[in-house]
């Protein structure tokens, strides 16, 4: 009787810490993806300039299949998933701090932009550009650029050579001198 009861409460246990887990990963799960998209990071005023770019880019959805590119595809490491975790973790806090702060002191965007490899990851373009080095329907000059780019010795970012992805036009946006956005929503 006593071993049938052991047998019972651990199959319980065992069954509720499955739940739990399962549980708790569908709810984490779901909250990184609710905070990765364009619309949540479009809700800070911040965004305004980077959002508006976004929205004319290839990444953006302007592109012939109307793909889009949420921003934690882009600006969040994908690495391993620990450090995916983290860094959207602390990238959070920083961006949240960063709202408090432009009530009082506006950023310096067009400064940032200098520090665009900050913001941008190369496991991230990898993550969807995964056969680049070998991709034969690309201009002999951008085959020799990814050729180096895969070499061993590379010290090249995708940023160093692609300054301006994902954000059409950024420069004029961040100014005030763009053209108004048009988006495949409306």
């Amino acid at each position: 009787m006593k071993k049938r009861t052991w047998l019972l409460l651990g199959s319980g246990g065992v069954l509720l810490l499955a739940g739990l887990a399962s549980g708790s990963w569908m709810v984490t799960e779901t909250a990184l993806q609710a905070t990765s998209d364009r619309e949540f990071c479009s809700s800070c005023h911040t965004m305004d300039a980077f959002v508006a770019s976004y929205d004319q880019d290839v990444h953006g959805g302007q592109n012939p299949q109307g793909l889009r590119a949420d921003c934690a595809d882009c600006h969040l490491p994908h690495d391993s998933p620990a450090n995916y975790f983290v860094q959207k973790g602390l990238f959070g806090l920083k961006a949240g701090w960063g709202q408090v702060v432009s009530l009082v002191f506006e950023p310096d965007w067009l400064t940032s932009l200098e520090q665009r490899n900050d913001f941008l990851y190369d496991s991230a373009c990898l993550n969807c550009h995964a056969a680049l080095e070998h991709a034969p329907e690309q201009s002999p000059a951008a085959a020799f650029g990814h050729r180096t780019y895969f070499a061993p010795d590379n010290a090249l970012s995708c940023a160093d050579c692609h300054p301006h992805v994902g954000h059409k036009d950024l420069r004029a946006h961040l100014a005030g001198d763009a053209l108004p956005t048009t988006t495949n929503e409306e």
